[in-house]
């Protein structure tokens, strides 16, 4: 994944492990801290919500930080600010499934969820169900909102279709 470096300028305590964060070329929007780091190592004083809302910005790095030294990259929160959330989720899945049927895969196996991966959000799983098996399709978001808006996301869903089909008689 390609990162954007942009300051962090300001920062604003909300509830819980949320803030505000204001960057340097103007965008700005709320993020959960929780969802972001596991409160273990350097991370762990900041479960400790008292310690958390002692946050502050370190102009010489660009980006948040606490006291005892933990930082988290300026260009990880910009992305996860900046990402718009899997706009053409319902919309994929309906197509998955669509093709799937058409494919006469639906019959054997059955899509559980589409989720978005916490820890890289611009990829997406797929879980299916064939039998008590379960299966993930790992599917870059990006790609799939870059597919829609240039009408040509029939070859990419064909090709899942055909990785799907390759995992399922691997398992076999």
């Amino acid at each position: 994944m390609n990162y954007t470096l942009v300051d962090v300028i300001e920062v604003k305590v909300l509830k819980d492990y949320q803030l505000h964060l204001k960057f340097e070329n103007g965008v700005e929007g709320d993020i959960d801290v929780a969802e972001l780091v596991p409160f273990e190592g350097v991370f762990a004083p900041l479960k400790d919500k008292n310690f958390f809302a002692r946050v502050r910005i370190n102009p010489e790095i660009g980006t948040i930080c606490w006291e005892n030294g933990a930082d988290i990259s300026p260009a990880v929160l910009y992305e996860n600010i900046k990402n718009e959330p899997f706009k053409y989720a319902d919309r994929f899945q309906k197509d998955f499934e669509e093709s799937m049927r058409k494919r006469e895969l639906l019959k054997e196996i059955q899509i559980l969820e589409i989720l978005q991966n916490p820890k890289e959000p611009t990829k997406w799983f797929i879980w299916l169900r064939k039998d008590s098996q379960k299966f993930r399709l790992i599917v870059d978001i990006d790609t799939i909102d870059d597919k829609y808006e240039n009408d040509d996301i029939e070859p990419y869903i064909k090709a899942q279709l055909i990785e799907l089909e390759k995992l399922v008689k691997r398992q076999k």
